[in-house]
C-alpha cells in the first residue's frame, strides 16, 4: 500500500523539477522548486528526506524574481550525502549545491553560455560526480557534460543535439 506524504503547505505552488534518489540505507531524498507564496517568480530550491525517519523539509537557496525555472536534478550518494544541479537564472549559470556535515555549499560549475537548462546527475561507481545540461546562449544549443574534479576534471561539448532537446545520463529518463 501507499503512503502518502505532503511536503508543502496548502496553497503553496509547489513541485516543479522533481527530483529523487535513494541512498545506501533506502532513505529517499527529494529536490524540487517552489514558488514563494506572494512574491511571484522568487524561488527556493528545497530538498527533504526521511533519512532521520519522518520527512524533513529544507531550504537549499532562495533564488530571486526573474530567475526563471531552476532545472534541478539530483544525485545521493550511498551514504546520503546529496548532490542538486541547477540553474541560476540571475547568474546565468549551472550551479551546484552540496550538503555534507549538515548545512549547504553551494558553487558555481559553469557561468558560460546561459548555462544550466535540464541538468541531469549521476555518480560514477568511483563517487564522481557527472553533470549534464543545456547552454542556451543566443543562437547556441550545445549540450555539456561537466566532469567533478574528483575523477576527469573538465568540460565536453555535446556535438550537434537537438534544438530544445535534452541531454541526459545513466537511466533517469
Amino acid at each position: 500500500e501507499w503512503a502518502v506524504t505532503s511536503l508543502a503547505p496548502n496553497g503553496s505552488a509547489y513541485g516543479a523539477d522533481f527530483s529523487v534518489g535513494i541512498d545506501g540505507s533506502s532513505a529517499i531524498h527529494i529536490s524540487f522548486e517552489s514558488i514563494i507564496q506572494g512574491n511571484f517568480g522568487q524561488s527556493d530550491l528545497r530538498y527533504a528526506t526521511n533519512a532521520g525517519g519522518a520527512f524533513q523539509l529544507e531550504t537549499v537557496e532562495t533564488l530571486p524574481a526573474q530567475s526563471g525555472q531552476l532545472h534541478g536534478a539530483l544525485a545521493v550518494t550511498p551514504a546520503g550525502q546529496p548532490h542538486i544541479a541547477y540553474r541560476d537564472g540571475a547568474l546565468h549559470a549551472l550551479r551546484l549545491a552540496t550538503r555534507a556535515g549538515g548545512s549547504w555549499t553551494r558553487e558555481t560549475i559553469d557561468p558560460e553560455g546561459d548555462a544550466g537548462f535540464h541538468a541531469s546527475v549521476a555518480l560514477a561507481p568511483s563517487g564522481a560526480l557527472h553533470i549534464a545540461y543545456r547552454a542556451a546562449a543566443p543562437g547556441d544549443h550545445a549540450g555539456r557534460h561537466q566532469a567533478d574534479a574528483m575523477e576527469t576534471a573538465g568540460q565536453v561539448d555535446v556535438d550537434d543535439p537537438p534544438p530544445l532537446g535534452r541531454v541526459h545520463l545513466g537511466g533517469r529518463h
